[in-house]
């Protein structure tokens, strides 16, 4: 059933089977037999939980429930003023953490190891305040897209009193 509002919008309506309408309609819409399909495609939107995939070349694809967990970048500071940076949720974008690791320790020349964060997640521990370096990596190498980095804002500026 096709209806016309106003001079030029066209407004489809979507006749309910038994199953789209126990998928769809909320308790007490009982009677409700046709909804529109902006309402009808919003409805089953409602319903569906959120899915991710990453494909990377080589490798069969990752698919996983739930929302997309950004790589998250922290600055620590340790004793006598020593700083050490953690990389965090590598894995979920199929990165190899001990890889990861040991191309971050030729690169730059200093301490790096994959360890178990307060969380129970692997996470890259750097030894001073690396996210510059580990940013341009992720992005430039891995082409990993900067808004699924987070704490990119932590990196040094370069000035120095």
């Amino acid at each position: 059933m096709t209806l016309y509002h106003g001079k030029y919008t066209c407004i489809h309506k979507v006749t309910l089977d038994p199953l789209l309408a126990s998928i769809v309609l909320n308790k007490g819409e009982n009677d409700v037999t046709q909804l529109r399909w902006d309402d009808l495609t919003s409805r089953i939107a409602g319903k569906m939980q959120n899915v991710f995939k990453v494909e990377f070349q080589g490798q069969p694809p990752i698919i996983r429930k739930g929302k997309m967990e950004e790589i998250t970048l922290n600055v620590f500071q340790r004793g006598s003023n020593k700083k050490v940076t953690t990389v965090d949720n590598l894995d979920v974008f199929g990165l190899d953490l001990k890889e990861f690791a040991h191309e971050i320790q030729i690169a730059i020349q200093c301490s790096c190891t994959v360890s178990q964060s307060s969380s129970n997640k692997m996470q890259v521990v750097i030894q001073g305040n690396q996210i510059a370096f580990v940013a341009d990596l992720l992005t430039g190498k891995y082409r990993i897209p900067k808004k699924y980095i987070k704490g990119l804002e932590k990196a040094p500026t370069g000035k120095r009193k």
